[in-house]
């Protein structure tokens, strides 16, 4: 073998590991980000499932608030009766 096709060889050897190598790295990198981006999912879900939940209870609370001043609105409609009254 000629000088010129060992270096060759040499350089395409150096070459294929250099590819190998960062094959393997760059696959490993998008493995990490899809664990991440499939653990943030995850995490959304969980946290929009109990912004629902916390929804529900927020539009119950304005019920029972908005049912609480009706109640009180007719008690002072009845003092204000009863006040007229004894006037």
């Amino acid at each position: 073998m000629n000088w010129i096709q060992i270096v060759v060889a040499a350089l395409f050897a150096m070459n294929l590991t250099h590819v190998v190598v960062l094959n393997k790295k760059m696959s490993q990198d998008i493995l990490n980000v899809e664990f991440n981006i499939s653990s943030q999912n995850k995490s959304l879900t969980a946290i929009f499932e109990h912004l629902d939940i916390m929804g529900k209870i927020v539009s119950d609370n304005f019920g029972y608030i908005k049912f609480i001043k009706n109640q009180t609105d007719e008690i002072h409609l009845r003092m204000a009766a009863y006040e007229n009254t004894i006037n």
